[in-house]
């Protein structure tokens, strides 16, 4: 990771007992990154299953990560 903002920011939501929750990317280098939240809007047998969303940069501090 190239920076060091989620070790920081759940280091501030430890007293709140909540952290963020993290994408593990397993291709070269491994890495974990921010979950961004997504729903499906319609569902029901047929319908499109709602998408992933990886961060390219940090959503803190805007530096690239390495591994997208």
């Amino acid at each position: 990771m190239a920076c060091s903002c989620i070790d920081r920011v759940n280091e501030h939501l430890r007293p709140k007992n909540t952290r963020l929750a993290l994408t593990i990317l397993f291709h070269p280098p491994v890495d974990a990154v921010p979950t961004i939240v997504t729903e499906q809007i319609e569902k029901g047998r047929g319908k499109t299953r709602a998408s992933v969303v990886i961060p390219s940069h940090c959503p803190f501090c805007g530096t690239r990560y390495e591994a997208a």
